[in-house]
């Protein structure tokens, strides 16, 4: 009998492992070819989005999102499609709240919303390797201690951004639809941000306006 339930709770661990990302074949390095470089902007830049969120207790809405890029700095909005400001916060080594009204003010929203922003915009500070997934599709694989970022195009040329955590669990999965390369960047008129795990939401992203060189 203890030999079952050793067994069993083997079995049980095992199924709870975090599988992490899948092999790449022929993983080399790339430097910052061009489909790992167009899937992140460079330089300063302004972005509006109509944002559709849908949390995982069946929860929703819309906002307007604003994000600005500045070198190492990142300043983000929320407001109501009215223009009345929801959360505002900036993040240049340290995340500063500058306002948050409820529900934006919950523990941990804050550094969400930051790690949504620099998940879709802010390429991760790693070199990539570059290698062939088994079904062939072509992947930019960047891994340092935050994480796994995988960036690969979509058969509409856009590109799909997948994070996994440092523990190997899935985190993040972002779809951009309808791009058009300006300054080297694939600027997408449509995003799809899924978060997975237990506070699991959906983000669908339409741009509204994009400014290079803030």
């Amino acid at each position: 009998m203890r030999s079952c339930c050793a067994a069993l709770l083997l079995l049980v661990l095992c199924a709870c492992t975090a599988s992490g990302p899948p092999g790449l074949d022929d993983p080399r390095a790339c430097a910052d070819s061009r489909n790992c470089a167009s899937a992140f902007p460079r330089g300063s830049w302004q972005f509006v989005h109509l944002i559709e969120f849908s949390l995982a207790d069946g929860a929703g809405g819309t906002v307007i999102g604003v994000t600005v890029l500045d070198g190492q700095t990142i300043k983000c909005a929320l407001t109501t499609t009215e223009g009345m400001t929801l959360f505002e916060a900036e993040s240049a080594g340290s995340l500063k709240v500058l306002r948050a009204v409820s529900p934006f003010d919950k523990p941990g929203f804050a550094q969400g919303l930051l790690a949504d922003v620099r998940t879709i915009f802010v390429r991760p500070q790693a070199a990539p390797l570059c290698g062939m997934l088994d079904e062939g599709q072509s992947v930019c694989r960047y891994r340092n201690k935050s994480g796994i970022t995988d960036v690969m195009s979509t058969e509409d040329g856009c590109p799909r951004i997948t994070t996994w955590t440092a523990a190997g669990l899935p985190d993040r999965t972002i779809t951009a639809h309808d791009c058009s390369l300006n300054h080297g960047y694939q600027l997408a008129r449509s995003l799809v941000l899924q978060a997975v795990g237990k506070g699991g939401y959906i983000l669908k992203m339409k741009l509204l306006r994009a400014q290079q060189g803030m």
